[in-house]
C-alpha cells in the first residue's frame, strides 16, 4: 500500500502517534495521550501511514483569526511530528500538503502555525506574519492607588462576559485569535496549573465586563514570587487603569509582571517608568493564504477607501491561488474576480505578509516579497496598513 495523507484511524493509529508526539516533543506519552484524545480530539488529527505505519501526523484546529476589523476562519495546525526512523523522507511535506488540500477544498481562508522549523513551513507556502514576545515589568514600579472602580474574583458565570470582552478587546489588533473553545479552555485550566480570574464589571457594555485578567503566582527561592498573566484584556480606558493599578497592589511579595504580547503592549504606555521594561522574543508565528478568494473578501479594510489592485501570484501547491486577480475594495469590503494586468506580483508566502500587516508593502518590496510600481505599492499600503497589536497571536 503506498504512504496516504488521511484522518487518524483511532484503533490503528493512536498508539504509533502517541509515541511520535512524546518523542518530539519530550513529553511523557501519557500526557500526550491525555491532549491528543481529551483536548485536542482524535477528529482533528491527520497522519501520512502505510497502513498500521504511521510516517508523520499532526492536528488541525478551526478558529478565527482577526484582521481588518473582521474574524476570518482559521485553521491552525499543532502537534506535527514525524516517527525519528522516517525523518528526513518528506513525511512533514506530504502531510503539511495533505493539510492544505484539504482545507483550500473546503474553503478555508487561513492556516496560522507556530514553526519547530520555518523551512518546512516556507516550502508549502507559510510565512512570517508576527511575533510572540514576553513583556517584563517590576511589579514595584506598577501604580497601586486605590481606585473607586472594583476588581472582583472571576467566577463560572462571568465566562461569557469574559468572551465577550476579549472579542470586542481584540477585534482590531491584526492577527489575534478569534478563539475556539480549545483556545479558551487553555485560559481557563491551563497547563502550568490554577490561575486565578479578576474582572471589571461594566454594565454599559454587552457581556457586562470591561476587562479582565488570569494569575499566576510562581514561587521563587527568595519566597517571593513573580506574577505570570496568561490572559489580560481591557475594553475601556476605566479597566485598564482599574487592572494595571490592582496588579500593582500584588508589589509586597511579587517580583515581575509577565505577559506575552506582539513586540509591544498598550498596557505599558500607561506606566510612569516604562524604561524598566524587558522584552524577550519568545517566537515567529507564520500565516498561509488558503483559499485565496475567500481571505481577500472576508477579511475587513480601511473605511473611506475605494482602490483597485492588480494581483499576480505565485502558488505551486494549491494552484487554484494561482494567476492574475483584480482586488475592489470599497468601504471596508473587497470583491476579487480573475484577470487584471499583475501590477502587484509575489508568491503565496509574499502575499501572506502583505495581508498580515506586519511589514510595509515597500519594505516587503526591498527584500524581494513583491514586486510591483509604486502605485501599486501605494494602493497595497493603503489597504493592508496593520491595525494595533504588532502581529501578536494566541500560543497554541
Amino acid at each position: 500500500m503506498p504512504d496516504s495523507y488521511s484522518t487518524l484511524d483511532v484503533p490503528i493509529h493512536l498508539d504509533a502517534v502517541v509515541r511520535m508526539t512524546s518523542i518530539a516533543f519530550g513529553s511523557p506519552a501519557e500526557p500526550c495521550r491525555d491532549w491528543l484524545v481529551n483536548k485536542f480530539g482524535t477528529p482533528h488529527l491527520r497522519v501520512v501511514a502505510d497502513g498500521s505505519e504511521v510516517f508523520a501526523a499532526g492536528g488541525v484546529l478551526p478558529m478565527g483569526q482577526f484582521f481588518g476589523g473582521r474574524s476570518v476562519p482559521m485553521t491552525g495546525v499543532a502537534g506535527v511530528s514525524v516517527a525519528p526512523e522516517h525523518r528526513g523522507r518528506g513525511h512533514s511535506v506530504a502531510l503539511m500538503s495533505g493539510i492544505l488540500r484539504e482545507l483550500h477544498a473546503q474553503g478555508t481562508p487561513l492556516s496560522s502555525l507556530y514553526p519547530a522549523a520555518s523551512r518546512l513551513y516556507r516550502r508549502v507556502g507559510y510565512e512570517q506574519a508576527g511575533q510572540h514576545c514576553e513583556h517584563r515589568f517590576p511589579v514595584a514600579y506598577l501604580p497601586a492607588r486605590r481606585l473607586p472602580t472594583p476588581v472582583r474574583r472571576f467566577t463560572e458565570a462571568d465566562v461569557a462576559g469574559v468572551k465577550a470582552c476579549q472579542h470586542r478587546g481584540v477585534a482590531r489588533a491584526d492577527g489575534a485569535l478569534d478563539r475556539s473553545d480549545y483556545m479558551w479552555q487553555r485560559v481557563f485550566h491551563p497547563r502550568t496549573g490554577k490561575h486565578e480570574g479578576f474582572v471589571v464589571d461594566d454594565p454599559s457594555l454587552e457581556g457586562g465586563i470591561g476587562g479582565y485578567v488570569f494569575i499566576r503566582q510562581e514561587q521563587l527561592p527568595s519566597g517571593r514570587h513573580d506574577l505570570h498573566l496568561s490572559d489580560l484584556v481591557a475594553c475601556t480606558p476605566v479597566a485598564a487603569e482599574a487592572l494595571l493599578h490592582f496588579l500593582g497592589q500584588f508589589g509586597s511579595m511579587a517580583n515581575d509582571l509577565i505577559v506575552r504580547a506582539g513586540a509591544i503592549h498598550p498596557l505599558f504606555t500607561l506606566l510612569d517608568e516604562p524604561r524598566h521594561l524587558s522584552i524577550r522574543f519568545h517566537d515567529y508565528w507564520m500565516l498561509r493564504i488558503v483559499h485565496l478568494e475567500h481571505a481577500m473578501t472576508q477579511r475587513g479594510y480601511p473605511q473611506g477607501q475605494q482602490v483597485q489592485l492588480h494581483l499576480e501570484v505565485e502558488d505551486p501547491l494549491l494552484p487554484a491561488n494561482a494567476g492574475r486577480w483584480v482586488l475592489d475594495v470599497r468601504d471596508g469590503r473587497a470583491t476579487i474576480v480573475r484577470g487584471g494586468q499583475g501590477l502587484l506580483r509575489t508568491t503565496i508566502s509574499g502575499l501572506a505578509q502583505l495581508y498580515s500587516g506586519q511589514f510595509s508593502p515597500r519594505s516587503l518590496a526591498i527584500v524581494g516579497r513583491l514586486a510591483g510600481d509604486e502605485a501599486s505599492l501605494d494602493a497595497a499600503s493603503r489597504l493592508f496598513a496593520g491595525h494595533g497589536g504588532q502581529g501578536f497571536c494566541d500560543f497554541f
